[in-house]
């Protein structure tokens, strides 16, 4: 069973074992950053006398470091769905796979939200009607921020696939080259449905990017295998982008049309992404054979739908009793990754059938 965010189960046997133990420690290890980001807790900071450690600190790890995880992401499901994908006659068969691995969860975490949200508003003695429950919103705009992820996976593998294959059959470098300035200056090119990006630019050019290497596989194994001297480079790359992006814009932001930047900011940003997924599977394949990475990998999905709601409730309720909110980052990222893998594990060892159901098969 593996732990990225696409089905990837049946297909491990056209990759090499290193590369495979390579997808799953790095769908561990980008979770958990994107983790992070939903529990900064920079909100809390009070900046009125200046920027702080704290902030800092907290906006590098969560708005820069931590920001190559759904690029990561989006690659690996374009990567696994193409990986078998050899004629159009396949979109028959990725679709029957995708309705199982992508739209059930969605569907139940869905479910798993609205209960959530009911259940708080019954506790704290809030009248409930069936006004208040619009659940064509819930479903189309789920109330927990990770989904519009999800929700991009179902319009591209189910609606736009074949579109995709076409392009990457007949013009894949020219395809990236074209789409690739939209994502480097953040024009979005769908409009929005339900409040989110019918397809957020983000998501459908590295899903491509990832097609593009499911057909080149050799050039996934360059990547794959940087020596010692090229990641060391990279890696200072990486980090020296990221902290001086950190300290010139401190509350720099690009989500859904917030810019509290400019185009120099904007170009480093990005210019972290691109050097933290370059860096990202060299390191990951150091990391390849680590026992506890390998253990919690078929959990990883599950947290990716789980981390904010239900988990949140407690987690942050926990942290709130042990230190004061604008530390509460620190503390409420690993517990709410413990607490929900935790849950994940006990799951299938319970009702081994439910949890298929729940994780997709993963």
């Amino acid at each position: 069973m593996q732990a990225t965010l696409d089905y990837v189960a049946m297909e491990q046997n056209h990759l090499n074992q290193e590369l495979s133990r390579t997808f799953s420690v790095g769908s561990v290890i980008a979770i958990f950053f994107i983790v992070a980001i939903h529990y900064h807790s920079k909100q809390y900071i009070d900046t009125s006398h200046g920027i702080g450690l704290n902030y800092l600190l907290q906006e590098w790890i969560t708005n820069s470091v931590a920001r190559f995880a759904v690029p990561f992401f989006a690659a690996t499901s374009g990567f696994f769905y193409f990986l078998k994908f050899h004629d159009i006659l396949c979109y028959y068969r990725q679709t029957k796979k995708r309705l199982f691995s992508l739209v059930a969860p969605y569907f139940f975490a869905v479910v798993v939200i609205v209960l959530h949200d009911t259940i708080l508003q019954v506790l704290k003695n809030q009248d409930i009607g069936l006004g208040q429950i619009n659940l064509v919103w819930s479903l189309m705009h789920p109330d927990s921020v990770q989904l519009w992820f999800l929700r991009d996976l179902i319009v591209i593998a189910i609606f736009l696939s074949p579109i995709v294959y076409l392009a990457i059959s007949v013009i894949p470098r020219l395809t990236i080259f074209l789409l690739f300035p939209f994502w480097f200056f953040e024009i979005q090119i769908s409009p929005t449905f339900f409040g989110w990006y019918f397809v957020n630019i983000e998501t459908l050019l590295f899903f491509i990017i990832g097609a593009f290497f499911a057909k080149n596989i050799d050039l996934l194994e360059n990547f794959h295998n940087f020596t010692e001297r090229h990641l060391l480079m990279i890696t200072a790359t990486f980090f020296t982008i990221s902290i001086i992006r950190v300290i010139t814009a401190p509350s720099f932001s690009v989500w859904y049309g917030i810019r509290n930047g400019d185009t120099i900011t904007l170009t480093l940003y990005k210019l972290t992404i691109i050097s933290g997924l370059l860096v990202f599977m060299p390191i990951a394949r150091r990391l390849n054979s680590n026992k506890l990475l390998l253990i919690i990998s078929p959990f990883s999905f599950f947290l990716f739908l789980f981390h904010i709601k239900p988990t949140s409730t407690i987690s942050i309720n926990l942290g709130s009793l042990l230190v004061p909110d604008e530390y509460l980052f620190y503390v409420t990222t690993p517990l709410t990754i413990i607490i929900t893998i935790f849950a994940g594990w006990s799951i299938s060892k319970l009702t081994p059938t439910i949890y298929g159901f729940i994780s997709g098969g993963r």
